[in-house]
Formats: structure tokens, sequence, C-alpha cells
């Protein structure tokens, strides 16, 4: 879950931070906010009121003010040593408190500032249903268009993006555009630099607020099974993701140990109701490593065209998984377009990892270029279940664990664990 702002037409990717709501960072003089939060989002880290209900019904979008709360989706504790992780029972895990009171199905919260950011809760949206100008949501790739009457007059919606030379669309270039009789295309949706998506669908499309400007909500699907929801509203562009694996996450920075040895703790969070066990800190009955010296071999100049360089495999008791790791060419940032990147996109990248197991494929990540210790990949079991483990260093203070859980009922592994250790 996260909260994020974007200023208008804004450009500046947000930065991954150790909180569990990061906040993207804005020029001093940047106007009017949009703020999106996910559903279950403690109403500690949503500054105030004002926030609006999101919600499609069919192919209306219903705007209505949130006035009330609810237990939020997380749980919290805190643990001494990494032996500690597993150990902890239900009942170390808090309440985080109340949380906005979304109607079923929203797909987020949305709020705005002034343009001091000062004054929030003016959204450029009026409460009531809000018809789409299109039948039906559309999939997104370069070339695709509709034609809508906005301002009095038609105005052309278009995606466009650079190609590769097998004519697949390079990911992470896939931009929205507006154009007019007589008018020059602008930037509607600026790309996701940095990342790719296996799903782009145009949601919905219209202009609630009768300002002649186009708003749109897409939904981004990652390879690896995040959702994003990428937000044009008023002319402010905003993101708000969410992982539907509720990954438990931990967190410890090497600073607060250093200046309170005493009280320095790891903390954890857990969705309501997870009950997968967390790793130990000693995992793993087979491993590879993918040492930096590789990675950049395959990436440093990379070809147009995707490049597998890493096939391994691993026994786990009388199974083996297979992994592959793959160069993805990626689009470039484009200082001109602009990013709708989601937060923490630079900790993404140009591979993709994947395991082939029990006659299946999946992504398990995009990654970026280590920095500094090679990719671990671990295979272990959890709970009678087979399990993964990634070690990844994508920047040289802030260090990542990554643990996958197989699941029988949906035959594919979940991310279970996410362990992010910081230096400083």
């Amino acid at each position: 879950m996260t909260v994020i702002r974007r200023s208008r037409h804004a450009g500046l990717a947000a930065a991954l931070l150790p909180l569990a709501f990061a906040l993207v960072s804005l020029p001093a003089a940047a106007a009017r906010q949009l703020w999106l939060a996910a559903p279950g989002t403690p109403a500690v880290d949503l500054h105030g009121s004002g926030w609006h209900a999101i919600v499609l019904d069919g192919t209306h979008l219903v705007v209505a003010p949130v006035t009330g709360t609810r237990p939020a989706d997380g749980r919290t504790a805190s643990a001494k040593t990494e032996a500690d992780l597993p150990r902890l029972a239900a009942a170390d895990f808090q309440p985080e408190g109340p949380a906005l009171d979304l109607p079923p199905g929203a797909l987020f919260a949305a709020q705005a500032t002034d343009d001091d950011a000062t004054t929030r809760g003016v959204l450029p949206y009026p409460p009531g249903r809000h018809p789409s100008l299109l039948d039906a949501p559309a999939r997104l790739r370069p070339g695709w268009s509709a034609t809508v009457r906005l301002g009095g007059g038609p105005v052309t919606v278009s995606a466009r993006g650079p190609l590769r030379p097998d004519g697949v669309p390079l990911d992470g270039g896939l931009a929205l555009y507006t154009s007019a009789a007589g008018k020059d295309a602008t930037v509607l949706l600026p790309p996701a630099h940095g990342t790719g998506y296996a799903l782009q669908e145009l949601l919905w499309l219209g202009d609630a607020n009768g300002d002649g400007l186009a708003d749109v909500i897409v939904r981004r699907v990652a390879p690896s099974g995040q959702v994003d929801h990428a937000v044009v509203f008023g002319g402010l562009v905003a993101s708000a993701s969410i992982d539907p694996d509720h990954p438990a996450t931990a967190f410890s920075s090497g600073a607060d140990e250093a200046e309170n040895p005493e009280t320095a703790a790891i903390g954890v969070w857990r969705h309501a109701g997870d009950t997968r066990p967390l790793p130990p800190p000693r995992f793993g009955t087979a491993a590879f490593t993918v040492s930096s010296e590789t990675w950049f071999a395959a990436t440093a100049g990379p070809p147009a065209l995707p490049a597998r360089f890493v096939d391994r495999q691993l026994d786990l008791a009388s199974e083996r998984l297979r992994f592959t790791l793959d160069y993805q060419p990626l689009a470039g940032y484009d200082a001109a377009l602009g990013s709708s990147a989601p937060e923490g996109a630079h900790h993404l990248g140009p591979v993709l990892v994947r395991v082939h197991f029990r006659q299946r494929t999946q992504v398990l990540m995009q990654a970026a270029d280590p920095d500094g210790a090679p990719l671990r990949v671990q295979v272990d079991q959890l709970g009678g279940q087979p399990a993964i483990a990634i070690d990844y260093q994508p920047h040289y203070n802030n260090q990542y664990r990554i643990t996958w859980l197989w699941n029988p009922a949906t035959g594919r592994f979940e991310r279970s664990f996410i362990r992010h250790s910081q230096g400083c």
C-alpha cells in the first residue's frame, strides 16, 4: 500500500523510503498536488480529512466523500534480532489503527492540496457518478486511439511509444497524448520509464469537472503481479500501487542501531490474517549467485532485443526448480515527457528473474543493476512448501531479501516476506 503525490506535469520518480507510506519529493515551487491512498492505508498517514473514495461501477466513475473509518489492513510488531523474526506470534502484532472506510471495490482514495500545499480536500472532481467517454476499457498499445468530445469539440486520445526492432512495444515507453484540430499533441500521461508492464488498460476516460481536459485512470500490471493505478485528475498526475500478494515486510537501519543500540529494533508489518511463516535467518538448501561481472556483461551496451544470460537449476527434495534471467530492453528517461513511474521504480530494471516449476513459468521480479553484492538465489521449504529467497542489493546502502512461498491453491509462488536492511 502506498500514498503518492505528484505535481502538475511532474517528472520526478519517487525515492524508495524505509516507510510503509512514502511520499514523492517535490520542488519548492510545485503547484497543486494530488494524493492517492490504497485501501487499508492507516488514517494517521493520510494527512487530515477531505478524502474521496474512487470506485468504478461499469463505465461510470463514482466519487464519494469518505466519512468514516475502519480497522487498517496491517498489524505491526518489532523484533530485536533476526533470530527473533520467525518467533513472532500473532499476539505480538498490534493493529495499525483506523483506516479510511472505503466502499467495496474502491480502487483508492484521492485528496488534493491547493497551490501552496496547505489546504487539503479540494478534489478536482465533484462527488457523483461520472460516465466514461469510452464504451468499455481499452488495452493500451502504441497505435491505439479514440476520438471523444471534450471542451465542446472532438479530441483524440492516443497511446504512443517506441517499438523494438521486432515490432514489440519497448517497455517503459508508452504514454498517452491528447490532440485537437489545429493544435499540437500534448502529453496526458507520461511514460513509466525504468519499468515494464504485462498489461496497461485504460479503465476510464472522462471530464467530470468540465474543464475540457481529459481525465483518465490506467491500470498497469507488472510482470511480477503488482498492480499500479496511474491517474490524471484535473491535470494532476499521481499513482497508487498495491501488491496483491500482501507480503510481510521488515525494516531496520544501521543508523538507528549506531545511535540507539539499546532500543533499536527491526520493525515488522504484516497483513491482517496472514499466517504464512516468516523465514528463519538461516535459509537455503541449494543456491547460486550471479556476479556483477556476469550481470554487466549482459546489460552494458545492451542489445535492442531480449537476451537470456542466466539459466540455472536447483534441486529441492525430489523436485527441480529452473531459474532464468533475461535482459529486457527498457525505454530511457525523456525529460521532455516526464515520468509516471510508481514509487520505488528506480529499484526495478531491465532484468526479469523467472522461475520454471511444476510446468509453470512466472516472473519473480524485475531487477535493476546490482550495486555491490551479487544477486543470490536460494531454495528451501517453509511450512512444508517450496520457497525461494533472493538477496538483492540495487543500492550500496540498501540490501533486500525477498522470499516467495509456493501456494498450492493458486499454483504459483507468492511474495511472502521482504526484509529490507539499510546501512545508514
